[in-house]
């Protein structure tokens, strides 16, 4: 085993014929390789056991992008941290490993948000209309809080309302959470402590043939003092919060009500003619 030199990389030996590569092991610093191709271009590599005593093999680069000192500098590096217990060639394989987010979105959220979410369609859109393009490549681990809040300042610069750049940041939490849970990537989440903004409550009113329809429904419930309630709140106009006001000396109270099954006996009861 010859000493890795500056004179024997500039100089290599000829490939074998037959043969696709030439390797020369040195002779003073264990694992360190040099590897000729019959291209005559020439690499380094650290060749180390790790923890479980598995061989393993990690590239340094190739000559001219580095010379041959740092290749033998990064070698002792390499193996002194493999000697303390770490895996260099692991921990490449593991950076390697995590998806882009586009990746992770298409082949394993989406898939698993189909059958499980009534709001599926929104985060297709979500991830389409605009996640897609902005962090697409992008591999989770790189994706930062900043990242998450520059997404809700240029939501909202676009004209989206707070409730749905509220949405995005809850698609994108959800997405990170899934991510971390399934250990495609090791760190935070860059959504967790994404800031919501203020949603302005939007009311309603009831058309005449809603109210119509509402009070037939309530005429057969069989559940009266939850019908009262509602019929209480429908005519005053007061809020759902306001079904504790005061009526005589007694205090009414809303009981839970099934408005899909109200919906139906009314339906039943009052067929349209």
């Amino acid at each position: 085993m010859p000493a890795i030199t500056r004179g024997l990389a500039t100089n290599p030996p000829a490939v074998p014929e037959g043969k696709a590569k030439l390797r020369l092991f040195d002779d003073k610093l264990t694992g360190f390789i040099m590897e000729v191709r019959t291209s005559g271009t020439v690499t380094f590599y650290l060749r180390y056991s790790d923890a479980r005593n598995r061989q393993r093999e990690i590239r340094l680069g190739k000559l001219g992008d580095i010379t041959v000192e740092q290749a033998r500098r990064r070698a002792q590096e390499l193996r002194a941290e493999a000697s303390l217990g770490g895996d260099p060639a692991g921990d490449r394989d593991r950076l390697r490993a995590v998806p882009t987010f586009a990746d992770f979105v298409e082949t394993r959220y989406l898939p698993f948000a189909k059958e499980r979410l009534r709001s599926y369609a929104d985060h297709v859109g979500f991830f389409r209309l605009r996640l897609k393009a902005l962090w697409g490549s992008r591999p989770l681990d790189e994706i930062r809080p900043q990242d998450v809040a520059d997404l809700q300042d240029r939501l909202h610069r676009a004209g989206l309302t707070n409730a749905t750049v509220n949405r995005y940041a809850a698609f994108v939490r959800r997405v990170f959470n899934l991510a971390l849970r399934w250990e495609a990537y090791e760190g935070r989440n860059p959504a967790q402590h994404a800031e919501m903004r203020r949603e302005h409550s939007r009311e309603r009113f009831l058309t005449e043939t809603e109210l119509r329809a509402l009070f037939m429904a309530l005429r057969d419930e069989p559940n009266k003092s939850a019908a009262h309630a509602l019929a209480l709140l429908a005519a005053t106009g007061a809020r759902r919060g306001g079904a504790g006001c005061q009526v005589g000396a007694h205090r009414l109270r809303a009981a839970p009500v099934d408005g899909a099954n109200l919906q139906e006996r009314s339906a039943a009861a009052h067929p349209a003619v």
